[in-house]
């Protein structure tokens, strides 16, 4: 069984008799009673990759409005990047220029030794959902790793030439790994700035200049070419095939809480096929709309699910995939 997916917190849970077997549902609208309280960041872990967007907009838009409100973590930005679809969303901009806003912050109280590569789909997810303001919040950012990489080019210039007569002469391990040590706070400073500016120059922004790009994607060694990122990656996506498959169920249903999944005989032999007795499902409802993951043997499939005319089961396959944009 596939540990850390969901950790509802809600008693609105169905156990199936039998086994391993386990069917785990939550309704939207008690992500909300989470919020208020245990806190955001508890509602916000019980999501883990589901984009609820699909099946519950207005849920979605509060949690949205509540992100605005809090300090940095990690919860609230996965949160942000996991709601890229494959439309572009109008109310992910105003949280998504927070985040950034608090990230330039955090970067700033960051220990150099543990400074971290900024994330292309971040990158992704703001370029598809941006805003007349985020072109100021991405100048920002950009100054504050420009600012940081300034303070750490010292040490980068130092060791510099060392470096390369590691690459002529070797030495010790310990001595040669403590001068990449020292070079590599730099080289991640610059290849931040290399994204952002990136970003910037995708965006149409005057603030973006092919030289300093130039210089920090040689710096910071971004080795994709022209960034392919934001061409033809849409990664960490939650996509649903085109043409849904509609299942006739032997019982009529109010709610997709109330489906006897594993007694379906219809749904098992499609979808719990050779699964025996040890298979999970988990996932969020909205009346006759849901989403829900399938795990066995520590991998998860994730369906879009409609109840139609009571007695019919519309189900969209999913994947979590790249695709190609224009």
């Amino acid at each position: 069984m596939k540990k850390g997916k969901i950790f509802i917190l809600i008693l609105m849970s169905i156990f199936i008799k039998s086994y391993g077997q386990k069917i785990d549902l939550s309704n939207t609208k008690d992500l909300i009673s989470i919020s208020k309280s245990e806190g955001l960041i508890s509602a916000l872990s019980n999501l883990d990759l589901y984009p609820m967007y699909y099946i519950d907009r207005p849920t979605t838009n509060e949690l949205l409005k509540q992100t605005l409100l809090q300090p940095y973590s990690s919860e609230i930005e996965s949160f942000l990047l996991n709601l890229t679809l494959d439309d572009r969303l109008p109310e992910l901009a105003k949280p998504l220029n927070n985040l950034i806003k608090l990230k330039s912050k955090k970067a700033l109280e960051t220990d150099v030794e543990v400074y971290s590569k900024i994330d292309k789909n971040e990158m992704y997810t703001i370029l598809n959902n941006h805003n007349q303001h985020t072109e100021y919040y991405l100048i920002q950012y950009y100054k504050t790793w420009l600012g940081l990489a300034k303070k750490n080019r010292a040490n980068y210039a130092l060791c510099k030439a060392d470096s390369l007569k590691l690459k002529e002469t070797p030495l010790n391990i310990p001595f040669s790994n403590k001068i990449f040590d020292l070079m590599k706070p730099y080289k991640t400073c610059n290849y931040n700035c290399y994204m952002i500016m990136l970003t910037l120059k995708k965006m149409g922004s005057y603030y973006a200049n092919d030289r300093s790009l130039y210089y920090h994607k040689k710096v910071g060694e971004a080795l994709d070419v022209n960034m392919t990122i934001f061409k033809h990656e849409k990664g960490n996506t939650f996509l649903k095939k085109a043409t849904p498959r509609t299942i006739k169920l032997n019982k009529r249903y109010d709610t997709i809480k109330d489906i006897d999944f594993a007694n379906e005989l219809n749904f098992k032999n499609k979808y719990l096929k050779d699964m025996n007795s040890d298979f999970g499902i988990y996932g969020f409802y909205k009346q006759k709309s849901g989403i829900i993951s399938i795990c066995h043997n520590d991998i998860c499939n994730y369906y879009l699910i409609k109840l139609v005319d009571d007695k019919k089961l519309k189900i969209y396959e999913t994947t979590m995939c790249t695709v190609t944009t224009d």
